[in-house]
């Protein structure tokens, strides 16, 4: 059985510093909606990317991107 873990670290790296929509790291990534889902669920309740919400239109469309660590060049 595959771990949301295992899921994390097949789309961190598709995860940079930028605003992304889970559409685009599924498109970028090949992955399932679901499996890129549960990765990102990951990162989010380690504290390694943060969430955040735009509107477009009618709807609200969640964004992702890396957290950056404060005082430190990397990420």
């Amino acid at each position: 059985m595959t771990t949301s873990r295992q899921h994390w670290d097949d789309v961190a790296p598709y995860i940079g510093s930028e605003w992304m929509s889970r559409r685009a790291l599924i498109a970028s990534s090949g992955m399932t909606s679901g499996n890129v889902q549960r990765g990102l669920n990951w990162g989010r309740d380690q504290g390694v990317i943060e969430e955040g919400f735009e509107r477009n239109g009618a709807r609200v469309v969640s964004r992702y991107r890396l957290r950056l660590q404060r005082g430190s060049d990397t990420v």
